[in-house]
């Protein structure tokens, strides 16, 4: 460790973050007046609360700070709730693993309070050094010493319970070698790609076996494995799920408020049909750890799966300023826009995806959904015809998903039925894919094709089903906001469709949380 380069002025006394020297934290630099966070060329912007907090640690220098002392600081001596502190300390915490990399830590001590911790490199292990600054008032001197001498006594501790082989909560240091894996981890799962998420595995993976006592390390492999709970197959889930479970509970036995392992334990529980308990276990997550990507995402899959659209909206925002170099959440933006009817926005956001992400497979399938089912299939044709723009290795979905768009531009009897028996050959090979087939029949006016699809893929019976009686396994990630698209008006009015609402839990869902869907409300 070394010591943190803040100057250490005004200790103790309000934080005006316009007045603040600015500072480094390892390798991270920080700038109070801008409220701005750096390092290796990369800028974030941090809520005025929150970057109080984070000064107020820093002018400690690795000493401990209370819970007064942040309110006296941070809040002009209010009191202050225990879920608004540990929401900014989450905060800060975030900045800490994602742009900071891991170049300082926040260690909570219980009962007694907060200390920041900056890591000095991969083979030093010194406790960072108190530095202290002249006071006027002998008052504020005793507050430093006291403060240092419980550091100091905290800090043997601690090395007393690691000679023994214990963890000391969030304040456990794992070796080198553990350290710059999960780093690696953390930078390759930013990029949101399949290929960077298979990395990002295998790092953690690393990172787990070089220190089997790293909870981080732990939490991060087990949030990165909820990205298999997409199998198809019974036995895959099975599988998959028991890897989630067992990496998530490890980190929980390391450290109990370890907030990834939280979060993958919440969003491997099953949703269809459980859509209020699935909510409320997401919710939990997020509140008690409010930059908890894995929850914020997961709460914003669920509100479209339910129709509540401004609120998946507002999550999938909220993922984006969590990790913005991911495309999902501005992909998910995209289609929510559309589905609550905000099509300028849709408009723009796919735009925007398709720009930064070109050629990345689930943009350019966005952006041919939009255009197809917006109104646009002339635009939908030149779009997809452009090869510029096509994502690599998906010729035949290219090629299928451009006949559709044509098909619905010259209404062609000849074209429409080839385009259905293609999509019907999609679900005959694996009944996932009935949502874009749904999208297909909906435009073209299939109806009754199309409740038979929904049978095979909400109840595995039917004529669209290879075997009627293959059950649904409770961790299969159904879907069902394909079902509240506006292409899929066509189905509203239906009787079957009040049927099936109902039959899947929806309607009970929707009068215990008093929320009235936008079909219900013409």
């Amino acid at each position: 460790m070394v010591a943190i380069n803040h100057d250490g002025l005004a200790i103790p006394g309000r934080i005006d973050l316009a007045h603040e020297p600015l500072f480094s934290l390892g390798m991270l630099s920080v700038n109070p007046g801008t409220r701005q966070v750096s390092f290796g060329g990369c800028n974030h912007t941090l809520e005025p609360r929150v970057m109080q907090v984070l000064v107020a640690l820093a002018r400690a220098k690795g000493a401990i700070v209370t819970r007064d002392e942040l309110s006296a600081w941070c809040w002009d001596s209010r009191i202050v709730s225990e879920d608004a502190l540990n929401r900014t300390l989450s905060r800060v915490r975030h900045v800490a693993a994602g742009i900071g990399q891991g170049s300082f830590y926040v260690e909570t001590i219980t009962k007694v309070g907060y200390r920041l911790l900056v890591d000095a490199g991969e083979n030093e292990t010194a406790r960072i050094a108190v530095t202290k600054t002249p006071r006027s008032d002998a008052g504020d001197g005793d507050v430093d010493r006291r403060r240092w001498i419980a550091g100091a006594a905290l800090a043997g501790v601690a090395s007393v319970f690691a000679a023994a082989g214990w963890k000391v909560g969030a304040g456990y240091r794992p070796n080198a070698e553990a350290r710059a894996y999960y780093r690696k981890g953390v930078e390759a799962r930013s990029l949101g790609f399949v290929e960077s998420g298979e990395q990002a595995t295998s790092y953690f993976s690393q990172a787990v076996r070089a220190d089997p006592n790293y909870a981080e390390a732990w939490g991060a492999l087990a949030r990165q494995k909820t990205n298999s709970l997409y199998a198809e197959t019974e036995k895959e889930l099975e599988r998959n799920s028991a890897e989630v479970r067992s990496a998530a509970n490890r980190a929980l036995a390391l450290d109990p408020d370890q907030a990834e392992a939280q979060s993958a334990l919440a969003l491997i529980q099953p949703y269809f049909r459980r859509w209020r308990s699935h909510e409320a276990g997401l919710a939990r997550v997020a509140k008690a750890h409010p930059e908890q990507y894995l929850a914020i995402i997961g709460l914003g899959d669920l509100y479209s799966n339910v129709a509540r659209w401004e609120d998946s909206i507002a999550q999938y925002r909220e993922a984006r300023r969590m990790e913005p170099m991911r495309p999902g959440p501005t992909g998910a933006l995209a289609l929510a826009y559309w589905a609550a009817g905000r099509i300028e926005e849709a408009e723009s956001e796919s735009v925007r995806a398709f720009e930064t992400w070109p050629r990345f497979h689930g943009m350019w399938f966005t952006r041919m959904i939009l255009l197809t089912y917006s109104g646009q299939p002339e635009r939908a044709v030149a779009f997809g015809q452009n090869s510029d723009f096509h994502p690599f290795g998906a010729e035949r979905t290219i090629e299928t998903r451009l006949a559709t768009a044509r098909a619905l531009v010259s209404r062609s009897v000849t074209e429409l039925e080839a385009v259905r028996a293609e999509v019907l050959k999609g679900v005959d090979e694996n009944v996932l894919n009935v949502p874009a087939a749904a999208r297909f029949l909906c435009a073209s006016g299939d109806l009754n094709t199309l409740f038979g699809l929904l049978d095979a893929y909400f109840y595995r019976r039917g004529r669209f089903v290879r075997n009627a009686a293959k059950v649904i396994h409770p961790l299969t990630r159904l879907q069902t906001a394909f079902l509240f698209y506006p292409i899929s008006r066509i189905l509203w009015d239906d009787p079957r469709f009040a049927a099936l609402t109902r039959d899947i839990g929806l309607d009970e869902y929707w009068r215990s949380v008093g929320f009235v869907p936008a079909h219900l409300r013409r």
